[in-house]
Parts: C-alpha cells; structure tokens; sequence
C-alpha cells in the first residue's frame, strides 16, 4: 500500500508511510502526504505524543517502522543536520535556541549549518523587518529575551535560508496577536515560493488530527484524524 501510494503521491514534498511512528507511542494508520505550498496542522492528544513525534521527524529519535520521504528521497535514517541541509526548517515552542547568543550569531549558525553564503547582517535585518518583537534587540543575548521574543526567533531560524518545509511544534506559543499575524504573514509567502508548512499543536482530543490549510482554502478543512494506538 505504502508504495503504491507514494507512485500516486510522487510530488509530495513530505510522505510518511501508514506505518510511521512516533516510536512506542502513535502509529499514522493511513499514509500522509504534504505537497508543495500546502500549510497542515496536526493537533495532538498530549504533549508526548507529540514531542516524540516532532524528534521523529527531526531525525533525533529512529524511525523502527515506516519511511519518511523528502522530494521522493528516503530520509527516514538522516539526522538533524543532514535534514537542514536538505531545506528541511524545524522550530519548536520549547525553543531550541542557545541562551548565550545574540539574534546575529544565531542567525550566522543557522545560515553556517545551511552552507548559505547570505550576509548575516542583511538577513538579520530581514528578519527584524519580518517580527517586530525582534526590531529592538540589539545585541543583547537571547538568554535575556522575553519568551515572546524567544518564540518568534525560533519561528524565524526555522524559515530561514532556502527552506522546502518547515515543521514548528506549538508555533503560536507565548506569542501576541501582532506576532502571530506576522508569523502567519510569512507563512503564506513561503507558500506561495513552494514551501510546506507543517504544524504540531497540542488539542484536547483523543485523536491526531489533520486540518488542511492552503493560501487557497485558508479557513482549513478536517482531512481526517487517526486513532492513537499504544505499541506493545
């Protein structure tokens, strides 16, 4: 079944096989496929569930069963790097960022880690340019920004470079309303370049559920939810 449906799925930017797991916690029971400029949210039952399924597909926990497909590659044993190399922008709501660092230096190790030969400097001002919370930092280290600050430079170290998709977990925390309508800003204009956006969220239901979310459906429609199953 996998393969067939991935010879429909050909141009999916993202697939997973119906057997993919967050490992010993969730299984997908049909396959999943993300395609070029689409947005989906994925709202999880409990925060392990999903944490464990984002380091999955981070590459940080192994994939026992079922594949995880890339533009058509088999990227189910790559890591973190090889992943970010490849386009891949990963960004999660416990932050992930390096305490000591200002938002430049941070900015000049995500832009290393791609091999992008992009100035620093512009790019920061793109960027400062694109969330208003980060307009005013200076140099001041990230360890002493506010958590809305915090949040809104994951979200832009994982959109950063010349990225295919992005995977955020809990993208919308801590941030205000002036914030999210910038994130979500830059958001629909990496989908118009072809960019995947794929959300993890926290919901309090017993399913995993899948919301489609396009630039041209952008109210979002229930695909369908998956049963969560514990694994022996």
């Amino acid at each position: 079944m996998t393969k067939e449906f991935l010879n429909e799925n050909k141009n999916a930017r993202l697939f997973l096989s119906h057997s993919y797991p967050a490992p010993q916690v969730t299984m997908l029971k049909a396959p999943l496929a993300l395609f070029p400029g689409e947005r989906l949210v994925m709202g999880f039952p409990d925060a392990i569930v999903m944490r464990k399924f984002f380091a999955s597909l981070l590459g940080e926990s192994s994939c026992s069963g079922g594949t995880k497909f890339i533009d058509g590659a088999d990227v189910s044993s790559w890591g973190p790097e090889s992943l970010a190399r490849y386009g891949i922008g990963f960004g999660s709501g416990r932050k992930r960022i390096f305490p000591a660092l200002t938002l430049e230096e941070h900015i000049r190790l995500r832009l290393s880690i791609l091999s992008d030969a992009q100035s620093t400097k512009r790019v920061t001002e793109e960027v400062k340019a694109s969330f208003s919370a980060l307009a005013d930092v200076g140099t001041k280290i990230c360890g002493n920004f506010s958590g809305g600050q915090q949040q809104a430079l994951m979200l832009a170290l994982a959109m950063l470079g010349s990225i295919k998709l992005a995977v955020i977990e809990e993208a919308w925390m801590g941030l205000s309303a002036r914030s999210i309508n910038e994130a979500d800003e830059r958001f629909k204009g990496l989908q118009s370049q072809g960019v995947s956006i794929l959300l993890l969220t926290q919901e309090t239901t017993e399913n995993i559920i899948l919301i489609k979310d396009s630039n041209n459906d952008p109210g979002g429609a229930a695909l369908f939810s998956h049963r969560r199953t514990t694994r022996q």
